[in-house]
């Protein structure tokens, strides 16, 4: 993975870590803004090394979820939604270039 690749990915991540700081609740990452910042992630990344969303979910968890964040399944989970949907994006990306 290119320097640039993990650079959007690890701002990926701030953007996921925010709504989990202190005693607050996450915003549910499908709302705006959340779902948009992802998007253009996936779309930046998309230009520079497609890759799956199995791929950016072990990048993420190996670099930043930490095991002893006591947060960690909520984390967990919300992250594999996200992968999910990225997922859906590069299949329709690959399969229905953009014009």
């Amino acid at each position: 993975m290119d320097k640039e690749t993990t650079t959007i990915l690890d701002a990926m991540w701030e953007n996921f870590e925010t709504p989990f700081l202190g005693s607050g609740q996450p915003g549910h990452w499908r709302q705006e803004p959340y779902r948009s910042d992802f998007f253009k992630a996936f779309a930046s990344v998309y230009e520079i090394e497609p890759m799956d969303g199995e791929q950016v979910k072990r990048f993420l968890k190996e670099c930043h979820l930490r095991r002893d964040d006591p947060r960690r399944e909520e984390k967990a989970e919300e992250l594999t939604q996200i992968c999910d949907a990225w997922d859906e994006w590069k299949y329709a990306w690959d399969n229905y270039p953009k014009r």
